[in-house]
């Protein structure tokens, strides 16, 4: 039978503050206020606890209300955990909820399910229906709390915000638990690091060239969105560095200065790899096969010429700087025919 009490009279029981904190679900006070209350808020019998309808009660509390439909419920004190969760089976939830409600329905509960929200079966599947997730969840919360309840009490406190990293950790070598833990390497490079190496310190250092990596990937992708379009698609064809690129950016102000500096830097590439390995290209070959190439060395050589006496391949070693002097110093006059017709 549904009563009226006085709401300043009541409270959240303690167990649903644990698990859900102050926060409310969405939508119901424009409901409320425009319908009203279409279902009576539970209380647990002989107490002031609400175990059902908080929501609802906090929402008419703060419209003004100053009673609020009842309905008093006798359940067992190791139940009421079991009816709080139902009664927020549709809640937005976190990882960390659902890691505190997981535990409270754990141990073997009643078979039979009904329509009494105290019987919840307790198996994998019937504990993902009470959640509201699937039974690959609730395994790995369970996992979690079976291998490692210090990484457990880390989701429940949302310092891991992801059940399936924290699935991962609990099974992890130490290098790639600490890593996981402090979001510095993807699940899938986890998996890898863990299945390729075998000593913690092999793992190390991949999880810090991992790292270096995805540094590098999300400088390319930050300077990516900010460059112009010639640098733009210089870095995305990994044709220049993003050193180069922020000096390309740095240094001139017009995209056709910035198209010239790319071109330049991507010709300086083409030469050094040919001087790095000694390589030279007989006019005869590149007439009959190469004449694509031809072309690019046409402008490497024309780019080399202004730059003032070789000053721009100062970086080269010795060898390979005389080497790459000398091959197109020996080739001039072909590259400057080619570079006419291209």
């Amino acid at each position: 039978m549904t009563k009226e009490i006085k709401i300043d009279s009541l409270k959240p029981h303690p167990l649903s503050t644990m698990i859900y904190g102050d926060v409310i679900a969405e939508g119901l006070e424009g409901s409320i206020e425009a319908d009203g209350l279409h279902h009576p808020i539970d209380i647990l019998k002989g107490t002031n606890l609400i175990i059902g309808g908080i929501s609802r009660w906090k929402k008419m509390k703060h419209l003004g209300h100053k009673t609020i439909p009842y309905v008093e419920r006798d359940i067992p004190e190791e139940q009421v955990g079991r009816w709080i969760v139902r009664d927020n089976v549709q809640r937005k939830k976190t990882s960390a909820i659902y890691a505190k409600e997981e535990e409270i329905l754990e141990p073997e509960l009643p078979s039979q399910m009904g329509g009494d929200p105290t019987t919840v079966a307790g198996s994998v599947e019937n504990i993902g229906k009470a959640l509201g997730v699937g039974h690959t969840t609730v395994s790995r919360i369970r996992q979690i709390r079976r291998d490692d309840p210090k990484i457990f009490e880390m989701v429940k406190s949302g310092e891991i915000e992801s059940i399936k990293r924290a699935a991962l950790a609990s099974k992890s070598s130490e290098p790639v638990k600490k890593s996981l833990i402090e979001k510095k390497i993807s699940i899938e490079k986890a998996k890898e690091i863990d299945a390729l190496y075998e000593t913690d310190e092999e793992k190390e250092k991949a999880i810090e060239l991992v790292k270096q990596d995805e540094e590098r990937s999300n400088k390319k992708q930050e300077m990516m969105r900010e460059s112009s379009e010639p640098v733009k698609e210089a870095l995305k064809e990994n044709t220049i560095t993003v050193e180069e690129a922020e000096d390309i950016e740095r240094s001139y102000t017009t995209e056709s200065e910035k198209q010239q500096a790319v071109d330049e830097i991507e010709s300086i590439k083409i030469m050094k790899g040919h001087a790095a390995s000694g390589r030279t290209i007989p006019v005869t070959t590149v007439v009959d096969t190469e004449k694509e190439e031809a072309k690019n060395w046409a402008k490497a050589y024309t780019n080399c010429r202004k730059w003032h006496k070789w000053e721009r391949v100062k970086d080269f070693s010795k060898g390979a700087r005389e080497g790459f002097k000398k091959m197109l110093e020996s080739q001039k006059e072909y590259y400057e025919e080619e570079l006419k017709k291209v």
